[in-house]
């Protein structure tokens, strides 16, 4: 018959190897032992096994070992259908192994034919491992879209209030004092004007904050260093801080070392960030809590700063988050003050701009403790 053909069989293995060199995707053939009979060229790359480490060897070394039973009872099933092939992710993604033990995901298509009794198995797999990476990727960027995209909304929304609040004081108690309404009671005007510059001076904190974040976002954050007394420096945020505590019935202990060794860093900036995150442990504390100051500062282990609070913490899947801009924006903490959730990204960068770090630990009705630390460099020894 003419398959049996020497001329024509030679030409049919010839075409096979020809198409098996330069076939891009993986091709396998095993037979029914599920032995491996042919191993293109797209194979070798995919699973690292030269032509002839893998010829006559099992198809098990090409996928982990805990998929082998399913596999063989699967390969004995499907050689029983009827049907000749299932097409490309017809049963889902399977998984290879390669040489070196790497396992990737690969979408399959297998194929069954017989020659006289025996049954032959043909499968191309193409790995799909970068592809799944780059979707997640972009499921990611897109998740992060998203989110700051819904941050700066609400950020916006909330800016809008922040900023309106203190300019409506400012218009209506000058309107008060223009109209003359309350005749000659100066105290009363004297009070209107205290109440417009408290309100004139807290909306000139948030658009400070507002510019402080576009500085540091574009990198133009300057330190103007000194030498000073860090202990003397937190007792003066604690003084700034304590008109609001004392409203609410808290107490700013401060712990610190004695003598303090001198601190080299920007000292506005190191108030600054004493004074946001006691204004952040005083307004999530309710009234007649404790709040703690701990500082030590020491050459070889540089300063460190703990504010501890009672307050009334933060979910456990929010703690990676509450550095980031527009955090408070985004509304996972309750907003008692208002602020437009700048403080603690504002922090954070102060701290990296010193080379040091900041990190938080907190828990649901059980308080924050919050670490700012700097490298032992910037401590002057004596």
């Amino acid at each position: 018959m003419i398959k049996d053909d020497p001329k024509t069989m030679a030409l049919t293995s010839a075409k096979l190897d020809g198409l098996l060199r330069i076939a891009g995707e993986a091709i396998v053939i095993a037979d029914a032992k599920f032995r491996v009979i042919e191993f293109s060229h797209g194979a070798e790359l995919l699973f690292g096994y030269a032509h002839a480490e893998i010829i006559g060897k099992s198809l098990d070394r090409l996928l982990p070992a805990r998929f082998s039973a399913r596999h063989h009872e699967f390969m004995a099933a499907f050689a029983k259908e009827s049907a000749p092939a299932r097409l490309m992710s017809s049963r889902g993604r399977v998984v290879g192994l390669k040489k070196s033990g790497e396992e990737f995901l690969a979408d399959a298509s297998i194929s069954h034919s017989r020659t006289g009794d025996e049954i032959i198995f043909t499968a191309i797999l193409r790995d799909v491992t970068e592809r799944m990476r780059e979707d997640e990727r972009l499921r990611r960027a897109k998740r992060q879209a998203e989110d700051a995209a819904e941050a700066k909304s609400a950020f916006l929304a909330i800016m809008s209030h922040e900023l309106r609040t203190p300019l409506n004081a400012i218009i209506g108690f000058a309107e008060f004092i223009r109209l003359r309404v309350l005749d000659q009671d100066m105290a009363s005007y004297d009070s209107y004007l205290d109440d417009i510059i408290r309100s004139g001076r807290h909306l000139a904190e948030i658009i400070d904050d507002v510019l402080d974040q576009a500085r540091m976002e574009h990198g133009q954050m300057e330190l103007d260093e000194s030498v000073f007394d860090p202990a003397a420096a937190i007792a003066e945020a604690v003084r700034t801080s304590s008109a609001l505590a004392q409203a609410r019935e808290i107490k700013i202990d401060i712990r610190r070392p004695d003598p303090c060794p001198p601190l080299r860093a920007d000292r506005r900036r190191f108030v600054q960030i004493a004074i946001n995150l006691l204004s952040n442990a005083v307004k999530f504390s309710d009234s007649g809590k404790n709040i703690l100051v701990d500082l030590t500062a020491d050459a070889e282990s540089g300063l460190v700063m703990k504010i501890v609070d009672q307050g009334i913490g933060i979910p456990a899947d929010k703690l990676d988050s509450v550095f980031e801009m527009f955090t408070q924006a985004s509304n996972h903490m309750r907003r008692r003050e208002g602020g437009v959730g700048l403080g603690l990204s504002i922090v954070k960068a102060i701290c990296e701009a010193h080379g040091g770090s900041i990190n938080l630990a907190s828990a649901i009705g059980e308080g924050t403790v919050i670490t700012v630390c700097l490298p032992a460099r910037r401590i002057v020894r004596a």
